[in-house]
This record gives C-alpha cells, structure tokens and sequence, in this order.
C-alpha cells in the first residue's frame, strides 16, 4: 500500500496524480489598473480648502486599497496552490497579510466617509463606487481566511499522517517477517523474529505519536482513528515479544497457547484495518474537500463582485 499524497477536486490538490481541480483564472484586480485614472481625475480639479483635504483622503484611500490588494493576491494564491506539507508556512503568511489588509480597508473606509461630504461631482462618484468596492473586498477577505484555516490545518496534519503512514507500512512488513522468522522454530530465527518485533514496536509507537500531531492540527478529518490502530498493532507486537521471550526461555508450551491469544488479536487488528480509509492522505483529502467545497464557491463568486465593483470604480473614473 503506498500512501499518495491528498487529492482533492477544489479548491486545489494535494497530488496532480491523484485527483486533478479545475484550475480557476487568476485574479487581477481593475482597482490597480485605474488608479492612475482616479488620481487623474481628482488631480483635474483645483485642490483648495476642505475640497482638497477631501481629495488627498481620497487618494491616501486608493493607496490603501492597494496595498490591500497585495495582500489579498497572495492570499489568493494560497487558496489555489496544491495542498502540501509545505503550504502551511504560506497559508500562516497569507493569514497575517489578510489582518493587515482588514486593517488597510478599515481606513480607507474611514477615509472615504470622511471625506464625502465635501466631495462633488465625479469625485463624490468615485468615492461611492470604491466605498462598494471595498466592502466586497471585506467580504472575499472574510471567505479567504475560513479557507486558509482549512488549508493550515490540512497541510500541518499531511505530513506527519503520511510520515506515520510509512511507519505502519514498515512495521507491518517487519511483522510477517517476524512471524515467518518464529515459525522456523530455531534459536536463530526466534532470536531474530524478536528483533524484527522490537522494530516494529519503535516504528508504531514513531507512527502513533506522529497520529497525534496530525490529529491535534487537523481535528475534523478525525485522524485518532490511525492512533487507535497503531494501539492495536502495538498490543500484538507485545504478544509476540512475550512469545518469542517464553520460547527462548525453553518454555514452549506456554509460548504456544500464548500464540492463540496472538492469532486472535491479529484478526482484531485486521478487522480494525479494513474500517480505515485508503490511507490518512485519503482521509484529509476526503475531509479538506467538506470543508472548503461550498466555501471555494462562496470565495470565487465573491470574487467575481469585486471585479464587478471594481469595475464600476473604473467607469465612474473615465
């Protein structure tokens, strides 16, 4: 069994391999693009008195928009990129960029209303279209931060859950190597039936505390389950360790009724595993995908308003 990396049909993918997204067209925000004919425009008129203070918060407003706008195309970014291990650092950045954007808009806001009253003509219009423009911006901002806690907490849990994943993986391998090695009914073979287990008792209780990163980051894809497992596989290895001790010890007929209590154990094991996902990468992606479907289509119709206000914002400039 390999684990693949997560997969997941939108907002973005874990792995191309493995589930491929409709990629979305990249955002370019008019807002940039007519900022020169916002200050074009307001720069016709004569700067005098209260008029020209209105006019300067005007555009200190635009600048503040801008610098928004970065941030907010990085966070955008993020909510596009493929989720990987990787991607936590980046949805982290993004996340802090989008306070400082909230904060930017917040002013511009401020500004805006601010400097209404003693605004006329285009600029008054240009005003009101940004003060829409910059509501709809709060509103993308608040759907991009549900998103990039998702994408956090998914990219935090993948790698450890795909490390501990790999550890089980080996450890089991090092099981039936171990029972083959013990059924040789040798000193040598028991001998190294016993170091098998002991390696895959280091790998699983790695793989378990691995489990609890994942599960603590990542609570909702309720990855405790790989934990559980982990426990399950842990208590057979003990069974066998305590096997393989009791046969070398010359105690044969207590080794072999404790071997019944191993076979059981291991159908438990078994059933345990059949209950499990294809792998925890499967799990994240299957829980990423619940988590971000509806608000991906939220964020991108958001997003297509902005554009619209932006647009409006443009028109009223010309």
């Amino acid at each position: 069994m390999e684990d693949n990396a997560v997969t997941s049909e939108r907002p973005k993918t874990m792995k191309a391999e493995d589930r491929t997204r409709a990629r979305f067209v990249a955002w370019a925000l008019i807002i940039v693009a007519v900022t020169s004919l916002v200050i074009a425009a307001v720069l016709t008129s004569a700067l005098l008195g209260k008029r020209a203070v209105a006019k300067d918060r005007l555009l200190r407003a635009v600048e503040l928009i801008e610098t928004a706008d970065g941030a907010m195309l990085e966070a955008d970014d993020v909510v596009q990129a493929p989720v990987t291990p990787e991607l936590a650092d980046r949805a982290r950045s993004a996340a802090k960029g989008l306070d400082s954007a909230e904060d930017d808009l917040l002013e511009a806001s401020e500004l805006l209303e601010s400097a209404m009253g003693d605004l006329g003509g285009q600029d008054s219009d240009v005003a009101t279209e940004l003060g829409g423009a910059i509501e709809t911006r709060v509103s993308l901002l608040d759907k991009a931060r549900e998103i990039l806690a998702v994408d956090l907490a998914a990219s935090s849990a993948l790698g450890p859950s795909s490390e501990g994943w790999e550890l089980v993986l080996k450890a089991e391998k090092s099981i039936d190597q171990a029972v083959e090695r013990y059924n040789k009914h040798t000193k040598t073979s028991v001998q190294a039936s016993r170091k098998l287990a002991t390696g895959a008792k280091t790998d699983l209780e790695r793989a378990s505390a691995l489990f609890s990163e994942a599960a603590t980051a990542f609570p909702e894809a309720k990855i405790s389950r790989y934990v559980r497992y982990c426990e399950l596989k842990l208590k057979l290895v003990g069974t066998a360790l305590k096997i393989n001790s009791l046969w070398l010890s010359n105690k044969v007929t207590e080794a072999n009724k404790l071997v019944a209590t191993y076979n059981t154990q291991d159908k438990e094991t078994a059933a345990e595993a059949k209950k499990l996902p294809e792998s925890p990468s499967a799990l994240i992606a299957d829980t990423y995908e619940a988590l971000t479907s509806e608000r991906a289509d939220q964020y991108f119709a958001i997003r297509a308003r902005v554009r619209e206000a932006d647009e409006r914002v443009r028109r009223a400039s010309e």
